[in-house]
């Protein structure tokens, strides 16, 4: 399969299988001297039929450990030669088949390993897992194993027919316990739902182990990754269950402080904008440098949510700030967003954002900074001689809280920030000079939506159009371009170059659901909610269980046996998981009156199912608790008809503004009211007359403050709406 390459030419020596796909990971191992097969039928045939075992390493384009290990291992000629003969080796971009890493990295934890990529896993040629790893060095270090000791040992049990024996012992063991943790009990009925008080033990629990200090918690060892979904949950436990026993609710400050420190932190790109996977120290001070697009699209979702309920003008500049930078370095021709930006640079994790002192120096003396001002932008951004980064170089982060630097320095609020937009300019001129890491543009449906949900509630909650009409474009290529209506409705995951592909998972139809609900709360465009109605019935088709929950892959990935499992998850990770979102998905719905007890019993039956894990580890369920949040609260739902079609209104305005993201609001002029109400059943029947006012400039508007679709008479002034809303 691999070639090598006699002519005296640039082209590479190499190139096996993996030339032939998209994935950029995928493409950056086509060159290995290792003879790598893409996750295909083809790979194991040949394992089976050449009596070999299979080498699976997963991994995606912007992981540190997956390129160190690259360069380290399957680059070198000894290592390819070994797995070449003893090994059919397949690679995986995990991005693309998070079904396939979710199966695997399962498997690893289930051996008593801790996960993390690159994920190197060997296997029978009927996919059963053996034993792996993650990283494995070239040579032993720390006593662990080398990576040729590794491959070793494998193929050497596996001539031997007594340890070979053994090898399909232990895999089909793994697998049974896989299928063990994954059985479903059917009835849940029983169950009672989770009450105020454990939603407000999950808060305690996580108050236990917030840091005051420089905010986020610290349940991950050394490291702090973005709380998001944990802080959204502080919110909405804030808004929708206050304390009434006491006076000190801690769960806002917590919110707001872990923003603050969050955005002024290294983890955060304090010139390009954007945040880093996760920080290394609980500073926040020295991140992992790679950024994805969900935890930018999560964090800013987050702070959407601490303006509504602050109205600090930070959290918005803030918000808009990651939006600048996704326009800038993660938004496609087409308007749909990339998946990452790498850590690495040059070969060197972080070498594109951090700075010695003496380059900050130059840079600032050539623009024309005064020693006083160079003096005041170095004790800013806590630049110093001995940086807090290797090779003595400095990451740039704000140290002390703006108020406070402003106090100490004397500077005025204005001042300040006319001569921060110079240094800004200056160093940024500087860096687009240095080699870039590589942006992922693979487009991921899922992630996608997660930015688009976010654009939306800001366009909102901000009053700025431009920002849903971002979120628009961005849907419609999605929708044009992944979801497949020909013969059968279905999604795909990954578009790249002209080219979809990959079955949709749950996460992909739930997000990409949610998504078209929260663009229609943006612009009340009612097919928004047509689609986001369809994509719902496709979940109910494609990926239930007779207990009301739903697996992460269809059913026809489990029937070719392409998969040796399907999985049920509710665990809140990095992403929210598929069936957290279906439930935001089902419940919101049924707001709307969208098949409103079919909606609402499919949402109500996954809390049902999970009120266990909920209660028992309710911080890793935490966008699922949020959205259980606003389910105990039984929102209200608000239905507004213009006399004529305009989208200014102070009515609408200030329910946009002052109301929860998750709040159920229909819009609609009397004009459109029949077509509105054909899509939307919460409009249906809001057709009286609308007093009218006698000039142009002077409309009325009605507005109904409704529960389970039962409305009180309109009311025609944003007084008596407040008066309503707020009883």
């Amino acid at each position: 399969m691999n070639f090598i390459n006699t002519e005296k030419t640039k082209s590479p020596a190499y190139t096996n299988l993996l030339a032939k796909e998209k994935s950029l990971y995928l493409l950056g191992h086509s060159h290995n001297p290792v003879d790598w097969f893409p996750w295909c039928d083809e790979a194991f045939a040949q394992a089976k039929s050449m009596d070999k075992p299979v080498l699976l390493s997963i991994g995606y384009s912007s992981c540190h450990w997956c390129h160190v290990m690259e360069k380290e291992s399957f680059e070198d000629l000894a290592t390819a030669e070994m797995l070449n003969k003893e090994f059919i080796s397949i690679k995986v971009d995990r991005e693309e088949r998070p079904d396939v890493d979710q199966i695997y990295m399962k498997a690893l934890q289930e051996i008593g390993q801790t996960g993390g990529w690159p994920l190197n896993m060997f296997l029978t040629p009927d996919r059963l897992p053996i034993t792996g790893g993650t990283y494995f060095p070239p040579k032993p270090l720390h006593g662990r194993p080398s990576f040729i000791q590794i491959l070793s040992s494998i193929s050497q049990a596996w001539r031997e027919p007594e340890e070979r024996k053994k090898l399909f012992q232990a895999a089909t063991k793994i697998h049974e316990l896989l299928l063990q943790r994954e059985e479903i009990t059917k009835s849940t009925e029983t169950l009672p739902l989770p009450s105020e008080t454990e939603l407000r033990k999950t808060a305690k629990e996580l108050q236990n182990c917030y840091d005051p200090y420089k905010g986020g918690f610290l349940f991950n060892g050394p490291n702090k990754f973005p709380p998001s979904m944990q802080i959204l949950f502080l919110l909405s436990l804030y808004q929708n269950h206050p304390d009434k026993d006491s006076n000190d609710n801690p769960f806002l400050e917590m919110a707001s402080n872990t923003l603050d420190s969050m955005k002024r932190g290294g983890i955060y790109d304090q010139l390009g904008g954007g945040l880093s996977r996760y920080s290394t120290d609980h500073n926040w001070t020295v991140p992992h440098f790679e950024k994805m697009l969900y935890d930018n699209a999560l964090f800013a979702w987050a702070l959407v949510e601490c303006f509504r309920i602050t109205k600090k003008e930070c959290f918005r500049d803030w918000c808009l700030d990651i939006f600048s930078y996704i326009q800038n370095e993660m938004t496609s021709p087409e308007g749909a967003f990339y998946s990452a930006q790498d850590a690495d640079s040059d070969g060197k994790e972080g070498s594109y954002y951090v700075w010695s002192i003496d380059e900050i120096e130059a840079i600032l003396e050539k623009g024309d900074f005064s020693v006083d001002e160079r003096k005041d932008i170095r004790q800013f951004w806590s630049i110093r001689a001995q940086g807090h980064f290797e090779g003595g170089l400095n990451i740039l982060h704000e140290p002390l809280a703006r108020n406070q630097f402003l106090k100490s320095s004397g500077y005025s609020e204005k001042e300040w920030e006319s001569l921060l937009v110079r240094a800004k300019s200056s160093l940024m001129a500087e860096r687009k000079k240095r080699k870039p890491p590589l942006c992922d543009d693979k487009i991921l449906c899922s992630w996608n939506a997660l930015m688009i949900s976010a654009l939306s509630q800001a366009s909102r909650a901000f009053g700025i159009p431009e920002l849903h009409q971002r979120a628009a474009r961005a849907l419609d290529f999605l929708w044009k371009n992944l979801y497949q209506e020909e013969g059968k409705g279905h999604l795909l995951r990954r578009y790249r170059e002209g080219e979809s592909r990959f079955e949709g998972g749950l996460s992909d139809y739930a997000a990409l659901g949610c998504a078209f609900l929260d663009l229609y709360r943006a612009d009340f465009n009612p097919s928004h909610m047509q689609k986001a109605s369809i994509l719902a019935e496709e979940i109910q088709k494609r990926f239930s269980h007779d207990s009301g929950v739903f697996y992460e892959s269809p059913q026809e990935a489990f029937d070719t046996k392409e998969l040796i499992m399907r999985s049920v998850d509710s665990y809140d990770g990095v992403l929210p998981s598929g069936n957290s979102l279906s439930a935001r998905l089902f419940y919101t719905l049924s707001l709307y009156g969208i098949n409103m007890q079919e909606n609402y019993q499919r949402a109500r039956k996954i809390f049902q199912y999970f009120t266990k894990r909920m209660n028992s580890n309710g911080i890793s369920h935490c966008f699922l608790l949020y959205v259980y949040s606003f389910f105990m609260k039984e929102q209200q739902q608000i239905a507004i008809v213009t006399s004529k079609d305009r989208t200014e209104d102070p009515i609408l305005d200030w329910v946009q503004k002052e109301l929860s993201g998750e709040s159920a609001i229909a819009f609609t002029s009397q004009e459109k009211l029949s077509i509105a109400s054909g899509h939307i059943p919460l409009l249906y029947g809001k057709d009286m007359d609308i007093p009218k006012q006698g000039t142009e400039e002077n409309l009325s508007t009605a507005a109904y403050i409704c529960k389970n679709l039962v409305c009180a008479k309109p009311v025609y002034s944003l007084e008596d709406l407040c008066s309503l809303v707020q009883k």
